[in-house]
């Protein structure tokens, strides 16, 4: 015999909280990619706009600002460079949730 009634039943209860697991990972991914920063316009030079490098962590903090803070943990939360490797850490912690 085939699937019957019960096993296709116990079969989708048992798959869904794999895939909303499986969900809530792959959004983790992203939510926790480097954030997008670009200058600002200051009083002493001109106003013009352009991307910065994510490695670049020169540039003081009054110079810049991040075009997406809603969109990662890492732009709401400053985690660039030396607070960057708290990442990592976020990831730990997120995942040590499924274990308890």
């Amino acid at each position: 015999g085939g699937n019957g009634r019960f096993q296709s039943r116990a079969n989708t209860k048992l798959g869904l909280p794999w895939m909303y697991a499986g969900v809530q990972t792959l959004i983790f991914v992203f939510v926790t990619l480097p954030p997008h920063r670009r200058h600002v316009c200051t009083q002493q030079q001109q106003c013009h706009i352009e991307p910065i490098d994510n490695s670049d962590c020169t540039i003081p903090e009054r110079e810049y600002e991040y075009t997406d803070v809603e969109d990662t943990i890492a732009a709401e939360w400053d985690l660039i460079c030396n607070t960057q490797v708290y990442i990592p850490l976020l990831s730990t912690i997120f995942f040590g949730g499924f274990l308890v």
